[in-house]
């Protein structure tokens, strides 16, 4: 019988062992950690307001303990990362940001919470103006309550840029047409050439009249005729900053010998006028552009083929200076051309004279801007941009 009892109390403490828990075994206290930590450049558009960006506060472990998390700038952090990098960042000014909810609960269950911090755009940039990077706000965490906190995840150097310019993904397709769509040949390689006004597209055609389309949505509005059009004669187009063209020959000979270069005007949509009649011995007219305002004053300018050399004509107070060009030379060996020196992309497979034309126009006030992109033989692409504000 005593044998029998011992036997029974044997079992029963196996069987107590047997059911010990052993499952947090192992496991590691909790403890607080930033989950996004070091340094993190904040970009932010200078037309924007506020910017705000969200820090995860994470509770690793056993999750058997509850605390409560402070997020706090601190000076000292900012120091010992500006002598560990060799960096001079200032610590930017409790005035310039707001901290929403610095110091947050946690219950034993819970995993993370998010602190939000958001920063006056205005002040960050009468700070330290556009694309630099001179302040940051150096943060950490802490806690009274207990739970430990991971030293090597504690920190956050948020280094603020101000950045300008086009606001980001702002890009808009205005519209995208064929030129055999907007009734211009896509096989015979004349087309090379287009100018864009304040309302109109104008597609230069050579040895034909000039196409003009809404600049907005590609559809057709007029032509404009054209009595000197040749394969050489009506060449390329280009626009002044108002609502001006021009229109050259090809003067494309090289023999030292003058030959003749004709430019005619044209003002809004009326009928072209004979503006510069000039016989020099440069060869040009591939490509041609103007700065500033033929009512004003401007520049207009032709690139010499194969060389380092554009031609030049000066407008003053609306009036041409001279009939004759100037030559002004780049730097040879450094800058020069063949036939082209404009902005253009190479030519695919059907297009056999590599040639095309890109143009950017902005809005009166500034705050739009389209880019207009021609392949001879292919598309006109109109893609509109923004510096808008976005608040």
């Amino acid at each position: 019988m005593k044998k029998n009892l011992a036997f029974i109390i044997l079992l029963v403490s196996v069987l107590f062992s047997a059911c010990e828990d052993n499952r947090m075994e192992g496991m590691m206290d909790d403890q607080f950690y930033l989950l996004k930590n070091g340094d993190y450049i904040l970009k932010a558009y200078r037309q924007k307001s506020l910017v705000d960006f969200e820090v995860s506060i994470y509770k690793s472990g056993m999750g058997t303990a509850s605390g409560e998390v402070t997020f706090v700038a601190d000076e000292s952090v900012l120091s010992n990362y500006n002598t560990a990098n060799g960096v001079s960042y200032k610590q930017l000014p409790a005035d310039c940001y707001t901290i929403d909810n610095s110091t947050v609960q946690f219950d034993p269950e819970t995993v993370s919470k998010k602190v939000k911090i958001t920063l006056d755009v205005k002040k960050v940039e009468s700070l330290q103006g556009v694309g630099n990077k001179q302040y940051a706000i150096p943060f950490k965490i802490t806690t009274t309550s207990g739970i430990s906190v991971n030293a090597d995840k504690s920190e956050l150097i948020l280094i603020p840029e101000i950045s300008g310019g086009i606001r980001p993904n702002s890009e808009k397709l205005l519209w995208s047409k064929s030129l055999t769509e907007m009734g211009i040949s896509g096989t015979d390689h004349f087309t090379a050439s287009f100018a864009v006004t304040s309302s109109y597209l104008f597609v230069n055609s050579r040895n034909a009249d000039l196409k003009y389309f809404n600049k907005l949505t590609g559809e057709y509005v007029g032509t404009i005729a054209l009595p000197f059009k040749g394969s050489l004669a009506n060449f390329t187009v280009a626009n002044d900053d108002k609502d001006n063209l021009l229109i050259t020959n090809l003067r494309n000979k090289n023999d030292g010998n003058p030959y003749q270069q004709l430019i005619y005007r044209i003002t809004g949509t009326g009928d072209p006028v004979e503006y510069i009649n000039s016989s020099h011995i440069y060869p040009n007219g591939r490509k041609l552009s103007i700065k500033g305002d033929l009512d004003g004053d401007a520049l207009i300018v032709s690139t010499i083929e194969n060389s380092s050399k554009f031609l030049y004509w000066t407008v003053r107070n609306g009036q041409l200076v001279s009939q004759n060009p100037q030559v002004f030379e780049t730097q040879p060996g450094t800058i020069a051309w063949n036939l082209f020196g404009d902005a253009m992309p190479l030519g695919t497979d059907n297009n056999g004279n590599m040639t095309g034309d890109i143009h950017v126009k902005t809005s009166g006030d500034g705050q739009t801007m389209e880019m207009y992109v021609l392949g001879t033989n292919g598309s006109i692409v109109a893609t509109q941009f923004d510096c808008k504000s976005e608040d």
